[in-house]
């Protein structure tokens, strides 16, 4: 995930004048969470249609399918890759498959179990595209809503973090050249590589004079939440 140039500029904008910059990054994270959510459910409709005589799950034939990218098949199937990644210590494209079909068969399972328990709630989901519809059931219907949350949480996280990190080295430029400190002092090309992982460094009258800077972008409450 990457910020445009131009939603960079409007964050650090705000953070100068003092004003609430997270407007700018839940804007981002609704528009791209709608347009995941019309997409997902064109995939929906069509994964339907093509297993509407099959008795197999279609949804998990479809959209755990091994030739799907590694985000989509953990994202599909309830979790997200960096996830899988902290429970497995790895991220490969195996352990994707093998974490995604195992926690999908555990909350189909789990549905199951809880529509057993409390059968006097049905659910239908339809969706209509041009001139075809599919219904969903409840279990269907719960997997689907499951997925469009676990999307939702993943391009949160995802661009709060982006913001972060984009955002960090122009806002301190800035903030250089606004206090007028000469160029020199700020200069992060003068710096070699093994130190360009740091968010910031002040530069005193000599290389050999560097000042860590921590940069957070921080407001009431978690920002990511």
């Amino acid at each position: 995930m990457t910020l445009t140039d131009t939603v960079i500029r409007r964050i650090i904008t705000k953070l100068v004048k003092g004003q609430d910059y997270r407007i700018e990054i839940v804007t981002l994270i609704d528009a791209e969470f709608l347009q995941y959510v019309i997409d997902f459910f064109k995939r929906i409709v069509d994964a339907k249609l093509k297993n509407l005589n099959v008795t197999i799950d279609w949804y998990k034939k479809e959209l755990l399918d091994p030739n799907l990218s590694s985000d989509d098949i953990a994202i599909n199937s309830g979790l997200n890759k960096k996830t899988i990644s902290n429970m497995y210590n790895s991220a490969t494209k195996e352990i994707v498959l093998e974490a995604s079909l195992e926690h999908y068969d555990t909350l189909y399972q789990s549905i199951n179990d809880l529509i057993e328990n409390d059968g006097d709630i049905n659910i239908t989901l339809t969706i209509k595209l041009r001139n075809v519809s599919v219904d969903l059931n409840i279990n269907e219907s719960l997997i689907v809503i499951n997925t469009l949350a676990v999307k939702r949480a993943a391009l949160r996280g995802g661009l709060w973090s982006t913001a972060g990190k984009q955002v960090e080295k122009p806002l301190m430029i800035t903030l250089c050249k606004l206090f007028n400190v000469p160029a020199k002092h700020f200069d992060q090309s003068r710096l070699p590589e093994s130190m360009r992982e740091v968010d910031f460094y002040l530069i005193g009258n000599t290389d050999k004079d560097r000042f860590r800077c921590e940069v957070k972008l921080m407001g009431k409450g978690n920002p990511e939440s």
